[in-house]
C-alpha cells in the first residue's frame, strides 16, 4: 500500500516534500483498490520470458477475474500468478521507492489514526497516544479473531510536527493464521521503508485479551504488534526512499 505525499513550498525557490496528514476518515470496507506496479512471474504457457513492465500506479480497482489456466494478466497488466486476495510476495513489488501491492485486499475496518506527542512514532509509549479511532482499533482486533481476510491500516501522526513525520503500516492476513505486513516511516525528505514479511499471526487468546482492555490507546498498542518475531519469508528487503 503505498501513499502519495504532498509538497510543502519553502524560501530560496527550494521545494520540501512532506506527506500529507491523514484525516482518519473511515474507508469503504467494500473498496479493493490497491496500488499498481510491475510484477514479475516465472513463463507461462504462450507467455514471453521475462518480467513485463505496467503503467503507473493508478486508483482503479484489480481484476480479481479468475483465469481457466496458469499465469493470468494481473491488475494494471502485468504478469502476475492469480491470486484473489493478498497471499504470496508476488503480490508485491517497489514503487518509486516505496512497496505497492498488485493483489485485491479488502479493507477490512476503517482507518486508524493515532497520534503521538512524542518520538519515536512506531513504539509511541502508550501514555503518550491520543486516538478517535476506537470503532475502527476494535473491528480489526475483532476481524483479527474472526481470522477474517483483507487489510488493516493505521497511521501514527506526530502531534508535535503533523504531516512532516509519520508511520503508516498495512497489515493483510491471509486466513490460515498468518499476515503480510508493510509499512514506513517517513520523516520530512524521505522515507524508512520497512521490509514487506510474511509472519504468524499472535493467538486469537491475544487478540480477545487487546479487545478486553479499557481504553483505544491500550487496545491499538497491543494491535500494532498483531505477529509474532517468527519470519516466514522476507519478500522486499528494507530501505530507504527519497522523495526525489
Amino acid at each position: 500500500m503505498h501513499y502519495l505525499r504532498t509538497f510543502l513550498l519553502c524560501t530560496a525557490g527550494m521545494c520540501l516534500a512532506c506527506p500529507a496528514t491523514k484525516d482518519g476518515t473511515t474507508e469503504d470496507p467494500t473498496d479493493t483498490s490497491t496500488a499498481t506496479t510491475t510484477a514479475t512471474s516465472g513463463a507461462t504457457s504462450g507467455a514471453t520470458t521475462g518480467a513485463t513492465t505496467g503503467p503507473a500506479p493508478t486508483t482503479d480497482a484489480p481484476t480479481t477475474d479468475a483465469p481457466t489456466t496458469g499465469n493470468t494478466t494481473g491488475p494494471g497488466g502485468e504478469l502476475c500468478p492469480e491470486h484473489p486476495t493478498t497471499d504470496a510476495c508476488c503480490c508485491f513489488e517497489t514503487d518509486s521507492g516505496y512497496t505497492a501491492n498488485v493483489c485485491p485486499a479488502t479493507a477490512l475496518c476503517g482507518h486508524i489514526v493515532v497520534t503521538c506527542s512524542d518520538e519515536p512514532l512506531p513504539s509511541c509509549p502508550v501514555e503518550l497516544l491520543t486516538t478517535t479511532s476506537d470503532t475502527a482499533i476494535d473491528c480489526a482486533l475483532q476481524a483479527l479473531i474472526d481470522g477474517k481476510v483483507g487489510r488493516i491500516e493505521w497511521t501514527v501522526e506526530d502531534g508535535l510536527l503533523p504531516g512532516f513525520t509519520g508511520h503508516e503500516v498495512v497489515l493483510m492476513p491471509v486466513g490460515d493464521g498468518t499476515a503480510f505486513r508493510s509499512g514506513y516511516y517517513y520523516q520530512d525528505l524521505g522515507a524508512d521503508v520497512e521490509a514487506v514479511q510474511h509472519s504468524p499471526l499472535q493467538t486469537k487468546a491475544y487478540f480477545m485479551d487487546c479487545l478486553a482492555k479499557p481504553s483505544a490507546a491500550e487496545r491499538f498498542v497491543c494491535l500494532r504488534t498483531p505477529q509474532t518475531a517468527e519470519s516466514l519469508e522476507v519478500c522486499i528487503e528494507a530501505h530507504y526512499a527519497d522523495y526525489f
